[in-house]
């Protein structure tokens, strides 16, 4: 019978050590319920999935994990999902072009389950860099879409390079959104290579490696891992019921 995982508040506590996050955002990389039970073995605690891709679809393979996530005997700490909008001027393949009514299939898919941390990304492959207004006002609607149905935690993933070329350096969503740091520089820190930009003083979790196929856990598979303190997700009981509802 399939599990799910009901994701969790997020609150951002000291603590003197680390956890580690995977997230698979192509939608080629298929997990087994066994490779969830290898990583988590490995230290892995937070699985994030992408649920929705930057051409208007929901990601059938990110549905598939979450599943196998939630099958896994392991029980993982987080689970969250990232979306890579359908952004201004692009062809959705749904149709839904508008980022309030993209935020709203999301939504409803999850059965209006606010605890989910979900994830926006903000790449320079997936958003027009001619338009930085159009970006920021959809990127604005989303986050506000999803604040307006009560989620609780809302993260943007992106680079330096990334958010300055998409919606420019000095736009700012600080004030409501968390940034899930992107910098491929294989330290697991919050600082080494940081600047602020966007409004962010600091990030809440770093992205330091990505597109790694060498984990013995699952060989061939493009895996990103990202480096949080530990207690910034607090576990909840009861988190594998998540996917009941989808």
């Amino acid at each position: 019978m399939t599990r799910i995982l009901l994701p969790l508040l997020a609150f951002f506590v000291l603590s003197c050590y680390a956890d580690i996050a995977i997230d698979t955002d192509d939608g080629s990389a298929k997990l087994s319920v066994a490779q969830f039970d290898c990583l988590y073995e490995e230290g892995d605690r937070t699985y994030i999935a992408l649920l929705y891709d930057s051409n208007g679809v929901i990601d059938p393979t990110g549905l598939q994990n979450l599943e196998n996530c939630g099958n896994a005997h392991h029980d993982y700490d987080n689970i969250q999902i990232l979306i890579n909008p359908c952004s201004p001027g692009n062809m959705c393949s749904n149709n839904l072009t508008s980022a309030k009514d993209q935020a709203n299939e999301i939504i409803a898919l999850t059965g209006h389950n606010n605890l989910i941390p979900t994830l926006i990304g903000v790449h320079k492959n997936g958003w027009p860099s001619s338009n930085s207004m159009a970006n920021q006002n959809f990127l604005n609607e989303m986050i506000d879409t999803f604040l307006g149905a009560n989620y609780t935690f809302i993260g943007i993933q992106t680079s330096y390079n990334s958010w300055s070329s998409v919606m420019g350096n000095k736009f700012s969503v600080a004030s409501k959104a968390f940034l899930w740091w992107v910098n491929w520089n294989g330290k697991q820190d919050l600082t080494t290579g940081f600047a602020p930009f966007g409004g962010w003083s600091a990030p809440i979790a770093h992205q330091y490696a990505g597109k790694v196929t060498t984990d013995k856990c699952a060989p061939g598979v493009n895996i990103n891992y990202s480096y949080y303190v530990h207690g910034t997700f607090q576990k909840k009981n009861g988190n594998k019921k998540f996917m009941s509802r989808i």
